[in-house]
């Protein structure tokens, strides 16, 4: 303010905000896929609703819920200064009389005060690439039990973990060694990432099964507890597997959803990445063959184990 040609100070500045605003932001705002299939949701769902939108970021859900015709939209932010600007981008597009901003994060909303009537809508898109994480289960048992009415609609109303059999010559090198230049590094491997978060689009690597669904979160539930479940997954091809590779499935509502099922001929999407799984060892396959698996989640992320 008192010097506004003082280049390092802007440069501090920007520094600072890198400090408490994450960059994924940007890269989810890019990905007009997702924004397409929130919209199509909202608009079928909010028209005369009070909305509840839970993580505004830079105000788009909120501001496409008010666009749609909802009574009114409540939001919240926990990062102050992203709060901040939300309602000046807000205000700028002409919708502040429409959006209330809470700098708070949803589990301190005041019901009959920052939130003035259970909503009968919430939006959300609190959860990582793998779903679980970000706290969205405490997010969402906080706000059925707090902020909603009994039959308020959810957008998205359900996420999948998505799965298949990945392997390749190619994709064994990226996350095993064995011989290099003549000499045997194989020990080496137990050093190697049980979980490779990465986008696998452009990574050249073979599906080995069909897609399975590995867990199903309703999110119309109450309560989300710890859970694990075995499944059998056959081969569709032979040759070297080296996990099973993870991505994301929303239904935002009955009729739209959103999927980012890897492939090396998918469209870049630098938004939510993929998840690989890898294998304690290198595991050759053949087609037909059963594969069996445990996925399990804490609530806080997935794992997925080969059963031997």
């Amino acid at each position: 303010e008192l010097r506004p040609d003082f280049a390092h100070a802007k440069t501090n500045l920007r520094n600072a905000y890198h400090d408490v605003v994450p960059a994924w932001h940007f890269a989810m705002l890019d990905d007009t896929k997702r924004n397409a299939a929130y919209e199509a949701a909202i608009r079928r769902a909010v028209k005369g609703k009070r909305v509840l939108d839970i993580g505004t970021g830079a105000g788009l859900l909120a501001m496409m819920a008010a666009r749609a015709g909802a009574a009114h939209v409540t939001t919240c932010e926990s990062i102050g200064i992203v709060a901040e600007r939300a309602r000046e981008i807000i205000a700028a597009n002409g919708l502040a009389d429409r959006i209330t901003v809470a700098a708070k994060p949803s589990a301190e909303l005041i019901p009959g005060a920052d939130v003035k009537e259970p909503a009968e809508v919430l939006i959300t898109e609190t959860f990582a690439s793998g779903v679980v994480g970000e706290g969205i289960f405490q997010t969402l048992e906080h706000a059925h039990a707090n902020l909603l009415t009994p039959d308020a609609v959810i957008i998205p109303r359900a996420a999948s973990v998505m799965g298949y059999l990945a392997g390749g010559t190619r994709l064994s090198g990226l996350l095993f060694v064995d011989r290099v230049a003549g000499f045997d590094l194989s020990a080496f491997n137990d050093f190697a990432p049980s979980r490779l978060p990465v986008s696998f689009n452009g990574i050249p690597h073979h599906a080995m099964s069909l897609d399975a669904e590995l867990v199903r979160f309703d999110f119309s539930q109450r309560q989300f507890p710890r859970a694990s479940s075995p499944h059998a997954l056959e081969a569709t091809l032979s040759g070297p597997c080296a996990g099973v590779l993870q991505w994301l499935r929303l239904e935002l509502d009955a009729e739209t959803r959103y999927e980012n099922r890897p492939s090396p001929d998918a469209e870049f999407c630098g938004h939510w990445t993929h998840m690989l799984h890898r294998f304690p060892h290198l595991m050759p396959v053949r087609a037909g063959e059963i594969v069996p698996v445990m996925v399990r989640h804490d609530r806080s992320q997935i794992d997925i184990t080969l059963l031997e």
